[in-house]
């Protein structure tokens, strides 16, 4: 192999050890480690308000307690609420921190809802690394 060649395949290894093969996102967890999904979630609608209920999960053996539940919200017109080929677009629209709470215990988010929407939520919880575990089932409704 001539030297020429030789530097031309260094040039390429090298390059592609700096620039990767993509995105980088930050590692999973083991997904027995992952924190627990909300499986009672329930709603409340009052005037222009509605109140989603939970309680914290049941833990199961090495997994951990969740910090908090992130709290996300899509929100489409009400004339494209039957599109059954439009995406939902979930925002998170709050974060509930459980820090201390014991298994069964109950938490709640609130927030002011504006006429003519459908409205799907869904909670997520965390550990106190900030790593996600699974959507809990998703509510929806129109307003």
């Amino acid at each position: 192999m001539s030297h020429r060649c030789a530097a031309i395949l260094v040039s390429v290894i090298l390059a592609g050890m700096l620039f990767g093969c993509g995105r980088k996102l930050p590692p999973s967890p083991p997904s027995q480690y992952m924190p627990p999904v909300v499986a009672d979630l329930s709603f409340q609608l009052e005037e222009n308000r509605v109140t989603l209920r939970w309680t914290v999960p049941q833990l199961q053996q090495d997994q951990p307690a969740p910090a908090g539940f992130r709290i996300f919200r899509a929100r489409q017109r009400s004339s494209e609420a039957d599109c059954s080929s439009c995406k939902l677009d979930f925002r998170q629209t709050g974060d509930v921190a459980s820090r201390g709470k014991k298994p069964g215990s109950p938490l709640h988010f609130s927030e002011t809802l504006l006429s003519g929407y459908k409205y799907v939520y869904k909670v997520v919880a965390y550990d106190a690394k900030g790593f996600d575990g699974k959507d809990s089932k998703s509510i929806e409704f129109v307003f």
